[in-house]
């Protein structure tokens, strides 16, 4: 089963279970290839969002599937190491002697740190949240 130099025998392998019908995923394979040689190099889909696009599902579920699997699969695990960096440093940093929401709470605005948020905003949700002030008697 083969389209070029690509070789789709593992994809059968790995994502069997989520493939609607995995036997005809060779003749799929070949119709996609033979689809694209025969149209204008203008025509050929850009990136996987544009494949996905392009990929009618009644006519190929399979590469259906195996495209929006790839869609969400992550290139790198760039983001996950990020995270765990941004704990370490807040776990040295504070010597674990918080409550697991303050550090949830740390950790990710270590992480989304390019997220812009307005004092504004963050003192009305605080006023809509109710008193919290001991009152004493």
């Amino acid at each position: 089963m083969r389209c070029g130099d690509r070789d789709f025998g593992i994809c059968i392998h790995l994502y069997q279970s989520d493939l609607p019908c995995p036997p005809t995923l060779g003749a799929e394979v070949k119709r996609w290839c033979h689809k694209w040689h025969t149209s204008a190099s203008s025509e050929l889909p850009q990136n996987l969002a544009d494949t996905f696009r392009l990929c009618d599902k009644d006519e190929f579920p399979n590469l259906n599937s195996l495209i929006s699997i790839l869609c969400v699969v992550p290139v790198t695990s760039c983001e996950a190491e990020r995270s765990f960096s941004a704990l370490r440093r807040l776990k040295n940093y504070l010597r674990s002697t918080m409550a697991e929401d303050r550090l949830n709470g740390l950790a990710l605005m270590a992480i989304h740190r390019n997220i812009l948020i307005s004092v504004e905003d963050v003192i009305d949700a605080f006023v809509h949240r109710g008193s919290r002030r001991l009152l004493l008697s």
